[in-house]
């Protein structure tokens, strides 16, 4: 491969093994750390703008910090984006790292980088037909050495991910349910791999999004023990396009059973520490919902981001979805 190119992807596993399979220099790889699917991903005006916010958000449900100690960030090193003959964004076909798409090319334009020629290299299917690779961590060296032709992003596709990015940051979930219906795209894995994102709305039935319900599920099918239940919801979610970890999954469990919560539907029993080891106890409320006779938002209001939209009670700001469409909120 031509050196001096740019070469950006997802993840430090991700990373460690394209280093490891030696088809470009390591100086020349940069990773974006940040699981943008997650959390709040407003329209941000400055870089420094995006860094607080989104670490903010990771702040309040981990430890560590998302930017430290990380010296080959992304947004760390956005002015290289401009310093090379090429970037290539390095994918498989999952959401976090389908959206490096639209977010690279972002990040671009907020440090004023002059984009040189774009190019992709995307795994779709693991060796002997496993399996959708959904992110590059799961690939070993060898595996990636022999990775697939660079392609060139067209000028429809600059246009394409700038309109993609303003519908993903916008407060409202128009431009997105717009572009997931066209039938025509530049980036088809990545439109499908949006399609995700409507599944995290409270279904209009149960009040929860498909993460919570799982969840909620598996709080009674393989609690009470937090580590087994989170476990049991990652197998039971294998090969989903919408990977989002176990720390963001530990979070939203006890965000279920937050006792601020009027009619909260798990419970922790016991001595529960800040850490991943905890029991869990459904509640008769938690019942009512995975039986279907309750619905979350209506007990419990909600107040939550997916990308730019913030849902929320109190503003009467609640889309919720039916099947793969969304309903707006009632006026």
């Amino acid at each position: 491969m031509e050196a001096g190119l740019l070469h950006v992807l997802c993840g430090d596993s991700a990373a460690g093994s394209l280093r490891s399979a030696k088809v470009c220099n390591a100086d020349e790889i940069v990773v974006q750390h940040d699981v943008l699917s997650c959390g709040p991903l407003k329209q941000f005006a400055t870089l420094p703008e995006w860094r607080r916010l989104r670490e903010n958000f990771w702040s309040s449900i981990c430890d560590h910090p998302l930017y430290c100690n990380q010296p080959h960030d992304l947004t760390d090193n956005a002015h290289k984006l401009s310093g090379a003959p090429g970037v290539v964004l390095w994918m498989g076909v999952g959401l976090s790292d389908q959206l490096l798409l639209p977010s690279t090319l972002y990040i671009a334009e907020l440090v004023a980088a002059d984009l040189p020629i774009l190019s992709t290299i995307e795994f779709t299917r693991h060796p002997g037909s496993k399996g959708d690779v959904i992110g590059m961590g799961e690939l070993a060296p060898g595996e990636i050495a022999e990775h697939p032709e660079p392609r060139q992003v067209s000028a429809r596709g600059m246009t394409e991910l700038r309109r993609v990015w303003t519908a993903l940051t916008a407060p409202n979930p128009a431009g997105l349910v717009e572009y997931l219906a066209e039938s025509d795209v530049a980036f088809p894995r990545l439109q499908r791999s949006l399609g995700e994102l409507v599944r995290r709305f409270p279904e209009v039935g149960t009040g929860l999004g498909d993460w919570d319900m799982e969840l909620l599920r598996n709080s009674l099918e393989a609690g009470p023990d937090s580590i087994r239940i989170v476990a049991q919801t990652i197998i039971s979610q294998s090969g989903r396009l919408d990977p989002v970890g176990d720390t963001y999954l530990f979070w939203r469990l006890r965000r279920l059973a937050n006792p601020r919560l009027p009619y909260p539907p798990l419970r922790l029993r016991g001595e529960a520490s800040a850490g991943t080891r905890f029991e869990v106890e459904v509640t008769p409320a938690g019942v009512d919902i995975l039986e279907g006779r309750r619905n979350f938002v209506h007990l419990n209001g909600i107040d939550e981001w997916i990308a730019g939209i913030h849902l929320q009670s109190s503003q009467n700001r609640v889309w919720s979805r039916h099947g793969d469409a969304l309903i707006r909120p009632s006026e």
